[in-house]
């Protein structure tokens, strides 16, 4: 099956602007947790690794194992373009489903505010 997956523009002065890329994956109705999966495992990377993701009301939790990106920075610190660059294709990537209305930042200890 096709998955859209929003990648962050190469341009590195486009922080929030993103891109669709389709990947072909094997037929699955966890599409979110699939692009998740791609997503981080292809384009972001360096703000940590992805664990899962659960819709809760229209809510993506997204829940990532650290609050800290790959170098041991804090999320919260990162500069506005590092947190667009991290938000924006997420974002993009899960509101494309229709039962999801908004999407949350979370690691095991609790939410991730930007």
């Amino acid at each position: 099956m096709s998955l859209g997956i929003y990648i962050p523009k190469t341009d590195p002065l486009s922080c929030s602007e993103t891109e669709r890329v389709v990947y072909q994956v094997p037929k699955t109705t966890a599409v979110a947790d699939a692009s998740l999966k791609i997503l981080f495992e292809k384009h972001l990377s360096f703000y940590g690794k992805y664990k899962s993701v659960s819709i809760v009301n229209g809510v993506a939790k997204v829940m990532l194992e650290s609050d800290m990106d790959s170098t041991g920075h804090y999320l919260i610190f990162a500069t506005g373009c590092q947190r667009q660059s991290l938000f924006e294709p997420v974002k993009d990537t899960l509101l494309q489903y229709p039962s999801i209305k908004s999407v949350e930042f979370h690691y095991p200890k609790g939410k991730i505010e930007f």
